[in-house]
């Protein structure tokens, strides 16, 4: 059995949504969804940072061959993140340049500020002996301890805050 409409020369109503794309449509929706997969991220770094907190840290010691390694792991991880909330927001909002590279950085930054205060509750066992409670917020303690994910994401946005993908850059 089909149903027959008597109107057919009805216009469809518009739908209460915005069906068209603007800016502020594109930034707004990118941004939720940047604050969506952020919480994805932070949630799983911070239960690394839990579990493993010297997998999180960068470790500056005598031994350059250790520092360099954990600065390396941090730059890594710092460069995936971002990477990962750059293709969210490019992906989502349709835009690149302007303000993604800012509301990236932010959501970055929140990510590692959730890290540092899984730190400041249950503390970690340093090279400097067992550090807990606010001076992992310390400005020294929170900009060298993340040192290997701040060059990360400093790579990330000179990359990608034009659009680029990696692939673009060999060609």
């Amino acid at each position: 059995m089909t149903i027959q409409n008597d109107n057919h020369n009805e216009e469809p109503q518009p739908s209460r949504r915005h069906d068209e794309w603007t800016p502020l449509h594109g930034i707004l929706s990118g941004t939720t969804a940047c604050v969506v997969v952020s919480a994805i991220l932070a949630a799983g770094f911070c239960t690394i940072a839990y579990y493993n907190p010297l997998a999180t840290i960068a470790q500056v010691t005598d031994g350059v061959r250790e520092s360099l390694g954990s600065i390396i792991i941090g730059s890594l991880v710092g460069f995936v993140m971002a990477w990962i909330l750059f293709a969210v927001m490019h992906r989502v909002s349709q835009l690149v340049g302007g303000l993604c590279p800012v509301i990236v950085l932010v959501m970055a930054i929140l990510i590692v500020v959730a890290k540092q205060l899984v730190l400041v509750a249950y503390g970690a066992d340093t090279n400097h002996g067992f550090v807990q409670g606010w001076a992992w917020m310390k400005p020294a303690t929170f900009l060298t301890s993340n040192l290997g994910i701040w060059l990360g994401l400093i790579a990330a946005i000179a990359i990608f805050k034009e659009g680029m993908s990696l692939s673009e850059l060999f060609n």
